[in-house]
């Protein structure tokens, strides 16, 4: 029987969890790998995706600027599916936003894992925050624009 560490069993925890996108790709590049110019790229993609992320939702709300103002109206079916919406994108998002606090904790709390940035934690823990604000201000400007549509 092999008894892991607790470093290890939170590396193998956190392995589990990950999903397949940009910025857990270049999470576990910086936790497995050091080779600064693959770093490089994927911290380009990832700044980018957010980019692109958080220029959309500002174009969204430039789009319709009182979705924000305009009262919560409408028959009692069109808000039951308003809410039912709201329901399924929120158990769609609700697991990258676990995922992303997932992440930023282990940055915090495992230094000495991080071979691909030398120690240092900067990067890893902005490309979880990515993850978490990409992820919150969608779901957040997206249920405005259910309940106000």
């Amino acid at each position: 029987m092999e008894f892991k560490t607790a470093d290890e069993e939170k590396g193998i925890k956190i392995r589990k969890s990950l999903q397949e996108d940009i910025y857990c790709a270049t999470f576990v590049n910086f936790l497995e790998y050091y080779d600064p110019d693959i770093q490089k790229e994927l911290m380009i993609k990832s700044v980018f995706t957010f980019g692109l992320q958080f220029v959309l939702v500002i174009i969204i709300y430039v789009w319709d600027d009182d979705a924000f103002t305009r009262p919560f109206v409408g028959f009692p079916v069109l808000n039951i599916a308003r809410l039912i919406c709201a329901i399924i994108l929120h158990i769609n998002v609700q697991p990258e936003l676990e995922v992303a606090l997932l992440l930023m904790r282990f940055t915090k709390d495992n230094r000495r894992v991080f071979l691909g940035s030398k120690g240092n934690r900067t990067f890893p823990f902005l490309i979880a925050s990515f993850k978490f604000y990409g992820g919150l201000l969608t779901e957040i400007l997206n249920i405005v624009k259910i309940l106000n549509s």
